[in-house]
């Protein structure tokens, strides 16, 4: 789980990049290789297409969690703090 200031967008993309560099840090891959790393991929459940190595990856995982949001399918532990309405995580 994600502490507060953890969920700031910034920190969830280091915090992303650096569990995508679990491999290449294990030496399963090359530094740098670690999207073609078999086993690497999905940080939204249900989206296993979005793969944190594409380009667009943060314009449709935004996409998606805003859709998740308005749609109220985000739910517990894995829900995301709306910063413009002051909504606070749920524990």
């Amino acid at each position: 789980m994600l502490e507060e200031d953890e969920r700031q967008e910034d920190a969830l993309m280091g915090t992303c990049e650096y569990v995508a560099r679990n491999p290449e840090r294990a030496g399963l891959v090359a530094v740098d290789a670690y999207a073609e790393y078999p086993f690497s991929g999905c940080l939204v459940p249900g989206y296993p297409e979005l793969k944190p190595f594409e380009p667009d990856f943060w314009t449709r995982f935004n996409r998606s969690v805003s859709y998740l949001r308005k749609n109220h399918l985000v739910v517990g532990f894995a829900r995301i703090p709306n910063q413009h309405s002051g909504d606070e995580a749920d524990s």
